[in-house]
């Protein structure tokens, strides 16, 4: 498993054993103070409707991240794969959509982390200028102008 899966799972676990261990807390001062409203407690509730929130969320989006559903690859690789999907006949492309979608992904976190910027300008060509203000203007690929 790569660092970034076993630390998402550490965190996960750690706050499901928190959240445990102040449900423990919470009846051990309903036991000593019938008068004692867990959700009545201001700051200590919302910590933990707003941890239930984040551990229901990292459950759902990291849930998957199990080793034999993930692949390594580094910048260059992922460049490489991205392309040649991007050159691949069309049933090839579908059958590894998801694939192709994370890629793109990829690329898109990676370019705005750069300070890439692109903008389509006047007759359908993309204007994409580096932090460092380089400039190149060529036509778009289909996956930069989707949803734009």
């Amino acid at each position: 498993m790569d660092n970034f899966t076993e630390v998402v799972q550490e965190l996960l676990e750690a706050c499901k054993a928190q959240h445990d261990a102040i449900d423990r807390l919470f009846a051990e001062l309903i036991q000593r103070d019938k008068r004692f409203f867990p959700s009545k407690s201001g700051r200590p509730w919302e910590a933990v409707v707003q941890g239930n929130k984040a551990v229901a969320r990292a459950e759902e989006v990291f849930g998957d991240l199990k080793q034999d559903r993930l692949i390594k690859v580094n910048h260059f690789e992922c460049g490489v794969l991205h392309g040649l999907m991007m050159q691949a006949d069309d049933k090839p492309r579908r059958t590894l959509d998801g694939v192709y979608k994370q890629l793109v992904a990829i690329k898109k976190k990676l370019e705005e982390e750069a300070g890439v910027k692109k903008e389509i300008i006047e007759g359908g060509m993309l204007r994409i200028t580096d932090k460092d203000g380089n400039v190149i203007i060529r036509p778009p690929f289909p996956y930069e102008v989707e949803g734009n």
